[in-house]
């Protein structure tokens, strides 16, 4: 089986079900994708050619914000994330102001941190650290979690600035704890530091996670592009 297109192709399965409901000549092209992701390893040549049509046809560019992106060595998604907001309403906040929250202080356990709050959707708060290697996120994590400030918790990124286009970063995910990626994470941190006049707009911006690269650009109005890497990262068999 094709595997390692982990949530993306779940989101494309999804969507690709509502599709063959509602188009013709579209949903034919679809249905041929779905095939092709059940092929063997040796028939990968097969399902980049399918994705490669659909990526090229008008019903896929009008419905859905997710492109198949050819690489020199590697197969990249590239998706439009929406936009963003650095307002307290929207994340929501409280006892900050009504924003926006850029470059404010924040007493976490006794120290103060200077965070940028960013909503893409769901609530993250950014600040900028020295060495984010060395930080002991199972520390610090939760505090920043259920700070007061945040009613509906918030997800903490942790980031340090390699230079304007590149950035290593570490996630403490509300209920979930340090993760390896995030997108949306990565996006707002990207969003945070173009607020604060670190990285430029309209430029890719590299983050390095810990569990890989991804690519954001802030666009035009505060909207966000994201490209990332499709890899497998596990093989297994499971008895059902």
């Amino acid at each position: 089986m094709v595997r390692g297109y982990e949530m993306e192709m779940d989101i494309l399965r999804d969507r690709m079900v509502r599709a063959e409901r509602t188009s013709g000549e579209e949903a034919e092209l679809i249905a041929r994708l779905r095939s092709d992701l059940s092929l063997s390893r040796s028939h990968e040549q097969q399902l980049e050619k399918a994705l490669g049509e659909v990526t090229g046809s008008k019903f896929w560019k009008m419905t859905w914000p997710m492109r198949y992106v050819v690489s020199k060595s590697r197969q990249l998604w590239q998706v439009e994330m929406g936009g963003y907001s650095a307002m307290a309403a929207a994340l929501p906040a409280v006892n900050m102001g009504e924003g926006p929250l850029v470059d404010q202080p924040l007493t976490v356990e006794g120290k103060v941190w200077k965070v940028t709050c960013i909503s893409v959707g769901n609530p993250h708060c950014v600040t900028v650290v020295e060495d984010v290697d060395s930080l002991k996120l199972e520390a610090i994590g939760p505090a920043f979690e259920h700070h007061a400030n945040f009613p509906e918790r918030i997800n903490t990124e942790f980031v340090q600035v390699v230079d304007a286009a590149h950035l290593k970063m570490r996630v403490w995910e509300r209920g979930s704890g340090e993760t390896w990626a995030c997108g949306t994470g990565t996006c707002a941190t990207v969003a945070a530091l173009t607020e604060l006049g670190i990285c430029p707009a309209g430029q890719d911006i590299h983050v390095q996670l810990r569990g890989g690269e991804l690519v954001i650009r802030v666009l035009p109005g505060r909207q966000l592009l994201m490209t990332g890497s499709a890899v497998t990262v596990y093989e297994g068999v499971a008895e059902v």
